[in-house]
């Protein structure tokens, strides 16, 4: 995306908030110009990073006002080369920012390897928020029963919860952890305010689209089709709801759940 669309873009939609992310958003040629440009314009900025950058780039960020930009560092996949090392140091840079530490969970992996990549992490850095996503299965997959009843997986997100929370760190995900992945109700009941967080952000790309929640590949539009932000996003809605309303897998119609603390897979799954 260039400068001028990013002008253009905030002329038209007139946002209060923005979240800045790419690829990696720091590794555009221009950067640090793009960043004057937004954090002016808006009351927050949240900058989506993985923090692996040059000391040049973490002294531009720390030139910032502090109270005008937030800070989401991509904390995965640290444990190769020394990545840990260039982290941990922009990360202790930064520290005038508000920082939250996220974790894409690889369903490849084991609890058992993020409770100690977890430690590992909390070691050398002090964070105070870590916020957990979840790796979806590959497009061709059927997205419902990988996740619906799976006992497993919610073994899975429960002790990787557990040791967070024992470390006083906030967590939260990014998308719903359904009720039905957990064997015993009284796991779900204890961190119910943490499964039932949901962040579906819209993202603007350099074509013009802007996707809702990037699960749900098809709600999709074009933000120069509209008028106002207003009307891009009743369009967006509208295509969210027809996901919603379609019929539910029949695990979920039978579900104990359904229409009381769970309505559902969201579009993500019912592609």
């Amino acid at each position: 995306m260039t400068v001028a669309e990013v002008d253009e873009i905030l002329r038209w939609a007139k946002p209060t908030r923005i979240n800045v992310l790419g690829g990696e958003p720091t590794e555009h040629k221009n950067f640090e110009q793009i960043l004057r440009r937004i954090v002016p314009s808006v009351s927050s900025t949240n900058l989506i990073t993985n923090l692996l950058f040059s000391p040049s780039i973490a002294q531009a960020i720390d030139l910032i006002p502090k109270s005008k930009l937030t800070i989401l560092a991509n904390a995965g996949d640290l444990d190769v080369d020394d990545r840990l090392i260039t982290f941990s140091r922009n990360w202790n840079h930064l520290c005038g920012f508000e920082r939250t530490a996220s974790l894409t969970l690889d369903h490849s992996r084991t609890a058992d390897y993020y409770v100690k990549y977890v430690d590992a992490l909390t070691s050398t850095m002090q964070i105070k928020t870590i916020r957990l996503s979840m790796m979806y299965p590959g497009a061709t997959q059927d997205k419902a029963p990988y996740f619906i009843n799976n006992h497993a997986l919610g073994d899975f997100y429960w002790t990787i919860v557990e040791r967070i929370v024992s470390k006083k760190i906030q967590t939260g995900f990014d998308c719903y952890i359904y009720p039905c992945i957990f064997k015993d109700p009284k796991k779900y009941a204890r961190y119910a305010n943490i499964f039932r967080l949901c962040n579906g952000a819209k993202d603007f790309m350099n074509n013009d689209e802007v996707l809702f929640c990037w699960p749900c590949e098809s709600i999709r539009v074009k933000w120069r089709d509209y008028a106002s932000y207003d009307a891009m996003n009743e369009a967006i809605n509208k295509k969210y709801f027809e996901f919603k309303n379609r019929n539910l897998p029949a695990e979920c119609r039978a579900c104990d759940h359904a229409g009381k603390d769970c309505f559902g897979p969201c579009g993500a799954f019912k592609q």
